[in-house]
């Protein structure tokens, strides 16, 4: 190792080259305490310090995987992913040192000059205008712009990489001194006072100009973005309030917040565009016709109903009992994962519930045969059989929702989200199911 570098540094002086880095190594090395620095290992290590595009598609789609869930054809485990992605999240360091490390050496060799400044180079300028989040530089063409918006940007990465719990005010303020020190006074200034003095009260201008400028900005912003909010918000209520009465009107929903929610729903269909945004007369848009038939098409009548049984055999299922496991567990299990046996619907509620030597086979199949219907409810009448509208079908080597279960089940699985949503299902689901509740039905 000694030879090589011998040789690179004396081949680079006679040219009148100087290799900081091999200079230091060497000096290192005659010292006794050479060893390499996490930033050179990394260099002569083959793996990858960026995310990988599967490592990528782990983290984009991790909230929805769990432990052994990850696709085969990965060809990793969920830990070992999480194990990649953490190691390149403690690896980040070493990355921007490296980084550093290029951009000196590249600056040193007149790699940023003038005369190389290409336009790939003209890019890290631009850079900062497809990431900015701000509206305070003027106008995105203006280099004014670009280059704020950059420094900008360099900002938000030092804002994402320290825990919001290590920086508060004032070290936040001491990082854009540093950065400021970096930038500006090293760029052709020597280190006295006075030279430093009027490097500074430009700077100091400018930052006031800046600021002043910020906050001029953003307020006429809020105030244009106030009076925007007031005038839609008020074109919604006359629009909203027109298509309630005519709903009030023909009895189709007597409930101020059903009538309400019905107009929401109908509004945009009645438009040619966005019927808050413009101006449009309500008179000539809205008609009682055009009213009736949008809640005929989008069944709002109907679908209100589901909601309600939905919501109510939600509530009689999670109310039902069985033998160490709750039939709602059972019917949630299934609508997740996909058609199941008994045995292997246990073995997951038995994990989940911290009982893996118990054997629930037995009392999903008989809270299973309920929610299939089984049973004639007349010979058991102790049961809480599903017998007219089945959330289950199958037997105990396969248990699958019907399309009503489906829905139950999707309801139980989101308990902070106290709303059916039906839009999340097909139509043609929705409607097999409108039509086996024979809706809409007038005592409802």
């Amino acid at each position: 190792m000694e030879s090589e570098l011998f040789d690179k540094i004396g081949s680079a002086y006679r040219n009148g080259v100087a290799l900081a880095r091999e200079t230091e190594i060497l000096r290192r090395l005659y010292e006794g305490n050479y060893s390499e620095t996490p930033s050179e290992k990394a260099r002569a290590s083959r793996r990858p310090l960026r995310l990988t595009e599967r490592e990528i598609e782990f983290l984009e789609l991790k909230s929805g995987i769990e432990e052994g869930d990850v696709p085969d054809e990965w060809g990793y485990r969920a830990y070992e992913l999480e194990e990649r992605v953490a190691e390149k999240a403690q690896n980040l360091p070493v990355r921007l040192q490296l980084l550093f490390e290029d951009i000196e050496l590249l600056h040193r060799y007149g790699y940023f000059d003038s005369d190389q400044w290409s336009e790939e180079l003209r890019g890290l300028v631009d850079f900062g205008t497809l990431h900015s989040r701000s509206f305070a530089y003027g106008e995105p063409g203006q280099d004014e712009y670009r280059l704020a918006a950059t420094g900008e940007v360099f900002g938000q990465l030092l804002d994402y990489l320290i825990p919001k719990d290590f920086v508060n005010h004032d070290s936040r303020a001491n990082i854009a001194w540093g950065f400021i020190e970096g930038l500006w006074f090293s760029h052709n200034i020597d280190a006295t006072a006075r030279s430093r003095n009027r490097a500074l009260d430009p700077l100091l201008d400018l930052i006031k100009e800046r600021a002043r400028k910020h906050l001029k900005t953003v307020g006429e912003a809020e105030t244009e973005a106030n009076e925007w909010y007031n005038e839609r918000e008020e074109r919604r209520r006359k629009i909203n309030r027109y298509i309630q009465d005519i709903i009030e009107e023909y009895e189709i929903a007597t409930e101020p917040s059903t009538s309400q929610l019905f107009a929401t729903m109908i509004a945009p269909e009645l438009f040619p565009a966005d019927p808050y945004s413009e101006d449009y007369s309500v008179e000539e848009y809205v008609r009682a016709k055009a009213v009736l038939k949008e809640v005929i098409d989008q069944q709002l009548v109907e679908k209100k109903q589901l909601r309600r049984i939905v919501r109510e055999d939600a509530d009689r299922l999670k109310a039902k009992s069985g033998k160490g496991v709750r039939p709602a567990d059972i019917l949630v299990e299934i609508v997740i994962d996909g058609p199941e046996s008994s045995r292997s619907i246990a073995d997951r509620l038995q994990r989940k519930a911290g009982q893996p030597n118990r054997d629930w086979s037995a009392g999903v199949t008989e809270a299973a045969r309920d929610l299939a219907g089984h049973r004639d409810p007349e010979n058991h009448p102790n049961r809480d059989i599903w017998d007219e509208h089945p959330l289950l079908e199958g037997d105990s080597d396969k248990w699958q929702a019907t399309d009503y279960g489906a829905i139950v089940g999707t309801y139980l699985s989101h308990p902070q989200n106290q709303r059916v949503v039906l839009s999340d299902f097909p139509q043609k689901m929705i409607d097999q199911v409108i039509a086996e509740f024979d809706l809409p039905d007038k005592n409802l």
